[in-house]
């Protein structure tokens, strides 16, 4: 896995045996799909398959969720799940007991795996290990009574993108800031530990130097690990573990928690580094200065990319639970995406929370596209935007003009200025250049190439122009540099046409932007997901300057942008709110951030100028003064299988409005004081939504209930309806965001052949389904072999080789659908391929995960001819490998159903049986006879396989 990029699942599907097509009964609506018959082979077993990384998942509860219950033969064990607004207790008895008890479990595991060492244990968040097993062994483990799943390792990127401060923009320093109620920076945080699941930290820092107060909960160790020097846990650092056993990193990556890559340390300065701090773009401060910092290196450059197995990503999140830390900083894409009954990853972060951890988990820089992000309601997934800072510096002309750009670094006295046009590699003539500042035109070139083009020939200074585009970029060079917008470059051109051009750099600092309003960053990711509002809250994401490890160019302060700098800002921020409010759970944390957060009045925009909303920035932006004393909160135990849009969350999402809905939710005087809230509805556009009772008189520390109906009178369907419910007592202002997507029919979007089907209308009228399919899927058969270095697929120039395969497909017009699918299940455990889909030379679908399981699909493809290649990524051994590729072409269909429905009210489908083995895929798609549509993909898999090659 990478630090904030995508995850790329690695599961495989185990379900086996032969599906039945689907056919539909309920008052009158029929629909049947019938399926010719057809069968497939099974796969034989590749000898001599190595053991490959998996994760292993015992039956029992982990730790942090053991209810009580379980008899032994020395009596019952205790529950060791605390209560909500508790910690869990890592040294009571009830815990020494029932880790023992899994500890036993596990032993009797590995007993009956014999040869299987455990690389590691998990107890605190997920119960099991991980192990190198081979394809025998992981059916073996899968038998065992006392296992509930094995997953194969996978692996994820850091959330950070790479190119002063933002605690002014937060409103900590000064008089009537943050840190002031909390009794200045040097008690801002106290008493608290972030955990940083990252890629080190730099320990010698002069951001983690001063000494911070004691953390007495927390129980970690320093483990300096292995080559490197004088590593040691000091200052802000108050614990430090290394994870290394599913990766091979990079050459000169220390062995140790030492950071190579940078992305751990500046995380952990901007959510509590040092208050103060001089750097050569200006004085930085961390979020909460008094917090300490413990760090968890589970994430390793790997070809240069910093990358995170999620084997040592769990273990280290199980053992920051164990160690007691308060909040937990996770930047890793994909890792709130999955469902924590099926995803290990998913599983450790619900139990930390579980555990009352306060978890904040970037949403991912896949944006700007629509359901990129990932949220569970027991997270905060945290958005980028930008902050009224950003690098600066001038160009000080000789006539006495200033033209201000991006830059960083140091500044250069008045010398000669000549023009060097492109500068690309081996232009620039030294005797024109040496000692000169030189003006460099952005082309295709890359813009560090051509300051360490400057610096070849011998000059001292580069200032960069734009022809057209304003796009400005503060980068590291190799010279110091200056970036000019079109207005600016106009300008400097018109003076280079004095006799002696000259110029002078100045040095580069962070300077106010003059913006009146953030923005949310083009790349931040957008929701929400599904009933869930993520991103959750918006926070400074954007060239943000803090600390990071000299190790890779020797700086010690630098520029970073990323969901993952945003986390970092509401990590140091829960820290406040835990040091100040030591007693409340991690779900009133997140609320009084939420409820506090500003700019659901339009004050927020999206990076091309336009109003933001809740899909941009969730509740709002950041806001540390207000959410410190928020008046009200929604509090709630960490509840996995529940729908979330009945959890008590501060916000009300329906990310499917069939008819009406109602939800509840609960509040919590945070004041000492007797409080009458009264509410008031902002209203999304064609939405009715109604809140009952609409006043509430709470006593301090009293609960108090309401009910939010909604229902859709006129907006548009499929699309985003923003409003929000705000609560005031006449000096709070508690407000929930109300996001809601009305549906023609609320359906789900796939379902197996044979499985019974619950459909909820979302109008009054007549309801239509159209059925297409199912088909059974054209198997494309073939051979590759892996051989030499792993190549790299050409995009450009797509061809056969002996890794990979291509195969053409024909789509006839009015498909409604076209699938082209590998499943994981037709290669030995520990392959690895690629799909890609070309039509006319140009590439229209892409699937690319870390196993053999990949799929695109395309909705109404145009008719043609369609080249498809299944590239081999890696396989176990080196002999020839069967591989197969699945083509699903599903025409438009024809009317199967259609009757009277009411809006709201659900219409229960049942299956019958019908005959047919093999792989199908169809469609149901249902419709109100207008404008309003949705869609079920119907679908049966039957493992088995041939080597049969298929016609294209």
């Amino acid at each position: 896995m990478t630090l904030t990029g995508r995850h790329r699942s690695a599961k495989t599907a185990t379900r086996a045996g032969a599906r039945r097509p689907i056919g539909f009964t309920s008052a009158g609506l029929a629909l049947g799909l019938a399926i010719p018959a057809g069968a497939l082979a099974a796969p034989s077993a590749t000898p001599d398959e190595p053991a490959v990384m998996h994760l292993v998942q015992l039956v029992d509860a982990p730790i942090a969720a053991y209810p009580g219950g379980r008899s032994v033969r020395n009596g019952a064990l205790d529950g060791t799940r605390p209560r909500r607004g508790q910690r869990l207790g890592v040294d009571s008895v009830a815990v020494r007991r029932y880790r023992a008890y899994l500890d036993q479990q596990l032993r009797s595991v590995l007993q009956q795996l014999p040869g299987v060492p455990a690389v590691y244990a998990y107890r605190w968040t997920f119960n099991g290990f991980a192990a190198a097993l081979t394809p025998d062994q992981v059916a073996a483990a899968r038998r065992l009574p006392g296992v509930r799943s094995v997953t194969r390792d996978s692996v994820h990127t850091l959330d950070g993108l790479e190119p002063a401060g933002t605690t002014e923009f937060l409103g900590l320093p000064g008089p009537t800031g943050a840190w002031e109620r909390l009794g200045g920076p040097a008690r801002a945080g106290a008493g608290t530990v972030i955990g940083f699941v990252d890629s080190g930290i730099w320990a010698a820092h002069p951001s983690f130097a001063n000494p911070r107060p004691a953390a007495p909960r927390y129980r970690g160790t320093c483990d300096a690990g292995r080559v490197v020097k004088d590593f040691r846990c000091r200052g802000a650092l108050v614990g430090a573990r290394w994870y290394l056993s599913g990766l091979t990193p990079d050459a000169g990556e220390p062995r140790s928690p030492a950071d190579h890559d940078g992305h751990g340390t500046h995380a952990a300065a901007v959510a509590a580094g040092a208050a103060d701090v001089e750097s050569d773009l200006g004085v930085v401060s961390g979020v909460a200065p008094a917090a300490r910092i413990a760090a968890y290196k589970a994430c390793w450059r790997v070809d240069g990319v910093a990358t995170c197995a999620e084997s040592d990503t769990v273990a280290a999140i199980d053992q920051a639970v164990a160690d007691g830390v308060d909040v937990l900083n996770v930047a890793i894409d994909g890792a709130s995406g999955g469902s924590p009954a099926d995803d290990p990853l998913a599983s450790s972060l619900y139990r930390a929370a579980q555990a009352g951890v306060f978890v904040a988990a970037s949403a991912g820089n896949d944006g700007p596209g629509a359901r990129t992000a990932h949220g569970k309601p027991w997270l905060t997934s945290v958005a980028a935007g930008t902050h009224d800072r950003a690098p600066a510096a001038v160009v000080r002309l000789g006539d006495g003009t200033r033209l201000t750009g991006a830059g960083l670094g140091a500044g250069v006295p008045a010398r000669p200025v000549v023009d060097g046009g492109q500068c690309g590699a081996g232009s620039l003539d030294p005797g024109k250049i040496r000692g000169r500042i030189v003006v460099c035109l952005r082309d295709a070139n890359g813009r560090a190439d051509q300051s360490a083009e400057v610096e070849r020939a011998g000059g001292v200074g580069m200032v960069l122009t734009n022809a057209d585009a304003d796009t400005l970029t503060a980068d590291r060079h190799a010279v110091p540099t200056v970036h000019l917008d079109a207005p600016a470059t106009g300008k400097l051109r018109n003076y280079l046409r004095d006799e002696s051009p000259s110029a002078a750099l100045e040095p580069a600092r962070m300077r106010a932007t003059g913006g009146s309003r953030p923005e949310v960053a083009e790349f931040s990711a957008r929701g929400p997901d599904g009933d869930a509002l993520a991103p959750d809250l918006m926070a400074p994401g954007v060239d943000v300057v803090a600390a990071v490890s000299p190790a890779r160019d020797g700086a010690m302060f630098g520029l970073r942008s990323g969901t993952s700098v945003a986390t970092a800002q509401v990590s140091g921020a829960a820290a406040l709110l835990r040091a100040a409010h030591p007693r409340w759970s991690p779900a009133a944390v997140k609320s009084a951030l939420l409820t506090s957060a500003t700019g659901g009045d339009n004050r927020i925009s999206t990076s091309g100028g336009e109003s933001a909303g809740p899909a941009e920035y969730g509740a709002g932006a950041l806001a540390i003064n207000r959410a410190l004393d928020p008046g009200l909160f929604f509090d709630s135990s960490a509840a996995a299988t529940a729908p979330y849009s009945a959890q008590n969350t501060a916000s009300v999402v329906l990310g499917s409005l069939a008819g009406v809905r109602s939800v509840r939710r609960t509040v919590t005087n945070a004041g000492s004081t007797t409080a009458r809230y009264v509410a008031r509805v902002d209203e999304p556009p064609g939405v009715d939504v109604a809140v009952s009772p609409a006043e509430l008189t709470l006593e301090p520390g009293a609960t108090a209930s309401f009910t939010v109906t909604v229902h859709r009178v006129s907006a548009p369907y499929d699309q985003l309806a923003a409003g929000s419910i705000t609560w005031s007592d006449g000096t709070h202002r508690v407000r929930l965001p109300v996001a809601v997507t009305p549906v023609v029919v609320a359906a789900p979007a796939s379902v197996e052949l044979g499985d019974p089907l619950t459909v909820v209308p979302g109008f009054t009228g007549r309801l239509s389904a159209r059925v297409s399919g199912p088909v059974p899927a054209v198997g494309h058969t073939g051979r590759l072999r892996v051989t030499g270095e792993r190549a790299r697929f050409s995009s450009a120039a797509p061809k056969a080789s002996d890794r990979v395969a291509r195969f053409t497909v024909t789509v006839p017009p009015d498909t409604a659908l076209a699938r082209f699918a590998t499943d994981a299940f037709d290669y030995p455990v520990g392959t690895d391929v690629d799909v890609f889909v070309y039509r006319d030379g140009k590439r229209v679908g892409r699937s690319g995960g870390p196993a053999a399981d990949e799929r695109v699909d395309l909705a109404e493809p145009e008719a043609g001819r369609y080249e498809v290649y299944v590239q081999l990524v890696d396989a176990p051994g080196s002999g020839p490998l069967p591989v197969r590729l699945d083509s699903y072409v599903v025409d438009d269909g024809e009317p199967a159903a259609e009757r009277s429905v009411s809006a709201g009210t659900p219409l229960r489908l049942s299956g019958v049986p019908a005959e047919g083995r093999g792989r199908w895929l169809g469609r149901i798609r249902w419709s109100d006879g207008g404008t309003g549509e949705a869609t079920t993909l119907v679908s049966a898999v039957d493992r088995l396989f041939t080597d049969d090659r298929a016609a294209d």
